[in-house]
């Protein structure tokens, strides 16, 4: 920067001023005084001094949040996790927003702090120049405090990233032994039962055993009696078997499964169904299109088991319509969200091509050219949900389009990311979201726009290599421990500067990746082609 440098020039010329022989110095009459400031240089100071106390009050918000979460931490291991996981998700929530809101700021601060560095250093060097240096020490004392200001904020923000992903092994790791505690009663409850049952059937195959062995050996004599003739119509009065009332009650009869549309139903009153529905992790899809305007369209209809309850389907409702504000040349466009049947319905644009999936055939890889051509699209698309405040959580091959004319179209901003903090209420087993793409605090129920960078570099990995990165089963441990190959090493011809890119964009710690997208954008730009 020009910032420091100048300085370090300055404290050269400042002592070589003070040692000037006294004969010389005897020479001047009086010195000049110190030079004012330009305007320019004070409102610039203004500013930095307005963003400091934005920061420095968001610090001061911040710093009770943290000793709120450190405080639940505390109470996973013997607390009611449930009634704990609804109370720390807004503490969590709010800490989140404070960091963002921290980060913005001291953006905006190193912006307005190289032009102040700038246009102080020239000042500072003319006035050493023409020997008015009386407040060179405070000009300089000043610039290199607003050089240290952003290093000492950023380590508060290492801390505050520290405990959240504390908070989330913690909160883990007391759901998983509580989990564990749970299915050995169950063990435990079911042994017991299969050992009455046992015994029983021993104590049953020993009575009958014993009966038999006593009709063996008594003589019983039997009179047969006839029975008596039964009138028309009667039935007789033991052994009759009659038909038993259907019991009602939680879990005695499946609810009735709700009938998909068929090809030619018209829902939400504007949309006609074209195609059969085909499965997804989220629920069903189907080809449609508008009924007046004709436009082919995408209907998604979310399962229900998503928001069966009315929070969780203002939350999902609410997401949806978030995502449907996105408008942006590389992102398939939301136009519609509505309720019909108790289903929530998504209706996006139908892009016609090729998802990247279809072209990431088993050892085949794609050109590091029409890569970057893809990936640079996608990272647009995401970098502007980004600064709209909406992360996609679930990049992976199925959700990037690619037309014949080149354009790449990002498809399902952030709906996964709702689904899974839904599913992890409900307990499921089925996985939403494909593992080898999520960023390992994903996989512990958090997600950050560092989140996406993450997916960005998997997909970079898998495209140019032909392979994935992480190929599990334990995804998480593999994440953790970097096991995965470079990928110079895995295909030739190359570059051996896509190795450290890649490294960066899949480290373990979110705060350690490309901290923006517009960032790992910028390095695969300037990647060499070979």
């Amino acid at each position: 920067m020009a910032g420091p440098a100048l300085c370090v020039l300055a404290l050269l010329l400042v002592p070589a001023s003070a040692a000037a022989p006294p004969r010389r110095a005897a020479s001047k009459q009086q010195a000049k005084p110190a030079a004012p400031k330009p305007p320019e240089t004070l409102e610039e100071d203004r500013r930095l001094q307005e963003v400091m106390a934005r920061v420095d009050a968001l610090v001061a918000e911040a710093r009770p949040l943290i000793a709120e979460v450190v405080k639940l931490r505390g109470r996973y291991a013997d607390g009611d996790l449930e009634a704990l996981g609804k109370e720390r998700l807004p503490v969590v929530h709010a800490l989140e927003e404070k960091r963002e809101l921290i980060r913005d700021q001291i953006d905006e601060f190193k912006t307005l702090r190289k032009e102040f560095q700038f246009r102080q250093g020239a000042a500072i060097i003319s006035a050493i120049a023409g020997g008015a240096s009386a407040d060179v020490q405070d000009s300089l004392r000043k610039v290199m405090d607003y050089d240290n200001y952003p290093k000492d904020v950023s380590r508060f923000r290492d801390e505050i990233d520290e405990a959240l992903r504390a908070d989330l092994s913690a909160f883990d790791q007391a759901k998983s032994a509580r989990e564990a505690g749970i299915r050995e009663k169950q063990f435990l409850a079911a042994a017991a039962g299969g050992s009455v049952l046992f015994l029983g059937f021993v104590v049953w195959l020993a009575r009958r055993a014993r009966a038999r062995r006593l009709e063996t050996l008594t003589a019983v004599p039997v009179t047969v009696t006839p029975a008596p003739a039964l009138r028309a119509g009667t039935q007789p009065a033991l052994g009759m078997r009659t038909p038993l009332p259907t019991l009602r009650g939680p879990g005695s009869t499946p609810a009735p499964r709700r009938v998909d549309p068929t090809p030619g139903a018209v829902i939400g009153g504007s949309w006609r169904v074209l195609s059969a529905p085909f499965p997804n992790p989220l629920g069903t899809v189907f080809e449609g299109e508008e009924v007046q305007g004709r436009r082919a369209v995408t209907i998604r209809r979310i399962r229900d088991e998503l928001h069966r309850n009315e929070k969780d389907l203002d939350r999902f409702l609410e997401r949806a319509r978030h995502v449907s504000a996105l408008k942006h040349p590389n992102i398939s466009e939301v136009l519609a969200v509505f309720v019909e049947d108790d289903r929530v319905h998504i209706v996006t644009e139908r892009v016609e091509g090729k998802v990247v999936g279809d072209f990431l055939e088993p050892g085949r890889r794609i050109n590091l050219p029409s890569v970057k051509r893809v990936l640079l699209q996608a990272a647009k698309a995401v970098e502007h949900a980004h600064q709209a405040k909406v992360i996609h959580g679930d990049l992976s091959p199925q959700c990037l389009t690619v037309t014949r004319d080149g354009l790449a179209k990002v498809a399902d901003f952030g709906i996964g990311i709702e689904a899974r903090k839904i599913a992890a209420k409900l307990s499921w087993t089925d996985p939403i979201g494909n593992p080898a793409y999520l960023a390992p605090e994903q996989e512990l129920g958090s997600a950050f726009k560092e989140s996406d960078v993450f997916a960005l570099g998997v997909l970079l990995y898998e495209m140019t290599t032909g392979a994935l990165p992480f190929e599990g089963p334990n995804f998480l441990a593999q994440k953790r421990e970097r096991a995965c190959k470079p990928p110079s090493g895995i295909a030739p011809g190359l570059p051996k500067a896509l190795d450290p890119l890649i490294s960066k964009c899949l480290s373990p710690e979110p705060q350690h990746r490309f901290r923006t997208v517009a960032d790992f954008a910028e390095a695969l730009e300037k990647l060499p082609d070979a």
